[in-house]
């Protein structure tokens, strides 16, 4: 995380800066994408790399090879273990490590998953599947020249002076519209990138396999928020140090992470402090109703429904700060707080009270469709 930290720091590095003056002149080639925003996902790699072969060596317990079973999907071949010839060549972690399609942006693919799909490419998507996604994806492009042309929300966190002017019901709206620009623009870059790779034979995860509006939850929203990664950090960081057994710790050093690993800056630290916060209460109380047994009572379906909607908040204003205009959007949320409580307060119960509606049609869905349900 130090080298991070002072790649960004030093913008890269400056031949001038190491070598003197005379080399200055090699500066101003540096490229349309400079190495150091590609090294975070190359420094995962790396780490994704150490860990698999360490596994592998220690006679970690793998899936059965079937490399032309259609079912024998990415998950699968993440607990294949690579080959000791493969494990020891120089060209397989170069090509690992900077493999095109997946080296800008990713999503992430692992050690094993990657080398398995290298000597055996993915079966799970055929030509018809593959021209149906490229055109799902040429949608969600369409969609976002659309919902741009028409909505604002980069001119608006761009411009901190018209925070201020904004009314409560216009703070709600810009905060949510965010989210779903945000959402909408990571979906069309990491779906780009994972068709490249698929018609390249390499299956990586979905990063976004659920649409943002349909969760409830902070956990379920994260594994479905850059799912790639999501699986990383439990694989490499949540698991590795004691997973559910210390969850409050693992939970901590993951967000931290998360935070860091993106930009350390105080932005989002806080957002990794405050989505920490939100993370508090869904653990707890989940684990306080088992005890008590009173999931089975007909009240506990109308307090997850609350709960959900809490959630949504708290969603909306984690990434306000983190993915928004930071800490003035939520200073702005406080002004309200303090200065116009009967304005912010009705206007909150009905925002929860549209939330949990939604919390319940979620909750219904997911159901299985039996007789009983």
């Amino acid at each position: 995380m130090a080298i991070l930290y002072l790649n960004e720091q030093h913008n890269g590095y400056r031949f001038k800066d190491l070598l003197g003056d005379s080399w200055s002149v090699l500066d101003r080639y540096s490229g349309f994408y400079p190495w150091h925003h590609g090294f975070k996902l190359v420094f995962l790699r790396l780490i994704s790399y150490n860990f698999d072969i360490y596994w592998a060596n220690a006679n970690a317990p793998q899936h059965p090879v079937r490399p032309n079973d259609p079912d024998f999907g990415y998950k699968q071949r993440t607990q294949v273990h690579a080959s000791v010839s493969d494990q020891q060549s120089i060209f397989v972690f170069l090509w690992y490590i900077t493999y095109i399609p997946l080296y800008i942006a990713g999503p992430i693919c692992s050690f094993n998953a990657f080398v398995a799909q290298v000597r055996s490419p993915q079966q799970t998507y055929d030509t018809r599947a593959l021209i149906i996604y490229g055109f799902r994806w040429f949608a969600n492009l369409a969609l976002m020249e659309i919902m741009t042309t028409f909505l604002y929300p980069w001119a608006i966190n761009g411009s901190r002076g018209y925070w201020s002017k904004l009314t409560l019901g216009q703070l709600y709206c810009v905060s949510h519209t965010t989210l779903l620009v945000i959402w909408l623009k990571f979906l069309i870059i990491w779906r780009f990138f994972r068709l490249w790779a698929l018609v390249d034979g390499i299956e990586t995860l979905e990063n976004m396999p659920k649409c943002v509006n349909n969760h409830y939850t902070l956990s379920g929203f994260w594994r479905s928020w850059h799912h790639s990664y999501n699986q990383w950090l439990i694989r490499y960081i949540y698991v590795p140090l004691g997973g559910s057994q210390n969850k409050a710790f693992t939970l901590a050093v993951v967000f931290m992470f998360v935070a860091v690993w993106h930009d350390m800056t105080l932005k989002l630290l806080s957002w990794g402090w405050l989505t920490l916060l939100f993370f508090g209460p869904e653990i707890v109380f989940p684990a306080i109703a088992t005890r008590l047994k009173v999931r089975e009572k007909w009240w506990w379906h109308d307090v997850v429904c609350i709960g959900g909607s809490i959630n949504i908040i708290g969603l909306m204003v984690a990434n306000l700060v983190g993915f928004g205009p930071g800490l003035p959007g939520l200073n702005r949320l406080l002004w309200f707080i303090t200065n116009e409580p009967t304005t912010f307060f009705p206007s909150l119960l009905g925002l929860l009270t549209a939330f949990c509606f939604g919390t319940a049609i979620m909750i219904h869905l997911e159901r299985p469709q039996t007789p009983k349900s």
